[in-house]
């Protein structure tokens, strides 16, 4: 894939002409390579699998016209795991458990910038049913990882754990009470580590969120809704902050908290259509740190969409529109920015058919040309506009 890189835009270049560039000899591209093997076979009560996937990936880049620079990627992972299920009148008990091995090597043909990674996983999950009304399911998952890299000058291991407790329980046939809680984590990769403004040695911290849910879901399998009130605690939250450096950098965020509503609901109108809608509201804040209380950046407090489906034998179609509130400009830690980014509205559709073995589609978004964007690292600056109308053919064959 070839693709221009058109830079960010201020807010009075924007306005003029989203589809302006301010550099206009930069461009990139990339090549990318993927296979993957399935296994899946079963001993009675028992169940094994396990897949094998390797990606290698070549990515390029100029700017200004001058020397090109060439980024080499390769990954592979292997994920073997074994499922046990009884089965009773009463109880029905799910036992999952498995391995991750992955590894991760990327740098330049120059050979600045090597880096590499590996990391292995295990994990352990639990699902007890009773009655058919009340669900009862405990994970857990610990990881270790190996960074090292030459031009970065560092060699070192993190290890994090993940846990996950959910409990829901059926009140009446059309009312089920739900609440989850648990630990997550997400671990910097290698080229996130590229990026970095830390002393020689140091490395970014792996993200960790302790996470909090409950809800109720009523209804049945065509007409329903469900509300969920959610809180993330989040720790080293990994992010790019553009006041940092020259250029910005990745950093560890100061802890933040992720708190609010969603609402979920869709209908059967009749045999041929159907109709899905979500609603969330969040408020999003550091709890820690200088900018303590202050609002966190690229947040939209408020987000909505709706989807209407229709099916008729072999042909689909489906619409949606997509709705977000303003939010606050990436660099506006400090809440100081008298502006926010505007909200906007999107709409896309999809049509496809299926004619034996293959599907035909024609897929459009942002249907109505709308000119708007999601990500802006200064104020009123620093403005990267989203797509404007796109539509694309797509066949595919299932065999």
């Amino acid at each position: 894939a070839d693709y221009g890189l058109a830079g960010s835009l201020s807010m009075a270049q924007f306005l003029a002409n989203p589809r302006q560039t301010t550099s206009p000899k930069d461009y990139g591209s990339y090549d990318s390579d993927r296979i993957t093997a399935f296994f899946e076979r079963k001993f009675g009560a028992l169940e094994a699998a396990a897949e094998l996937s390797h990606r290698e990936k070549i990515s390029r880049a100029s700017y200004g016209g001058g020397a090109v620079s060439e980024v080499h990627s390769r990954t592979t992972q292997f994920s073997p795991r074994l499922r046990h299920l009884t089965e009773g009148t009463v109880l029905k008990n799910e036992l999952v458990a498995g391995i991750d091995f992955s590894e991760w090597q990327i740098g330049n043909v120059d050979g600045s910038g090597d880096a590499a990674q590996t990391a292995r996983a295990a994990y352990v999950r639990d699902e007890v049913q009773i009655a058919g009304n009340t669900r009862i399911a405990l994970g857990l998952r610990h990881e270790v990882m190996d960074k090292r890299s030459t031009a970065s000058a560092y060699d070192k291991a993190q290890g994090v754990n993940a846990w996950d407790l959910q409990v829901s329980h059926a009140v009446v046939p059309s009312l089920r009470l739900f609440g989850k809680a648990g630990q997550s984590y997400r671990l910097p990769t290698a080229d996130e580590n590229r990026g970095i403004v830390l002393a020689a040695g140091e490395i970014l911290k792996p993200q960790t969120s302790h996470d909090l849910e409950f809800g109720a879901t009523w209804g049945g399998a065509d007409n329903n809704a469900t509300l969920r009130w959610f809180r993330h605690r989040i720790k080293d939250e990994l992010f790019y902050d553009p006041t940092v450096g020259a250029f910005g950098a990745n950093v560890n965020l100061d802890p933040t908290k992720r708190q609010g509503v969603e609402l979920e609901a869709a209908a059967r109108l009749n045999a041929d259509f159907s109709l899905k809608a979500n609603f969330q509201h969040i408020a999003a804040t550091f709890t820690g740190g200088p900018n303590a209380g202050k609002e966190m950046v690229l947040v939209p407090k408020n987000t909505a969409s709706g989807r209407l489906n229709w099916q008729s034998g072999i042909q689909t179609v489906n619409l949606g529109v997509q709705w977000a509130d303003a939010q606050r400009y990436g660099s506006d830690f400090s809440n100081t920015c008298n502006a926010r980014m505007p909200s906007y509205t999107t709409v896309d559709a999809r049509y496809a058919v299926r004619v034996s073995a293959w599907e035909l589609a024609l897929t459009g978004s942002n249907l109505g040309d709308r000119h708007y964007f999601s990500q802006a690292f200064g104020c009123a600056s620093g403005i990267y506009p989203e797509s404007g109308r796109a539509v694309k053919f797509t066949a595919r064959y299932d065999f």
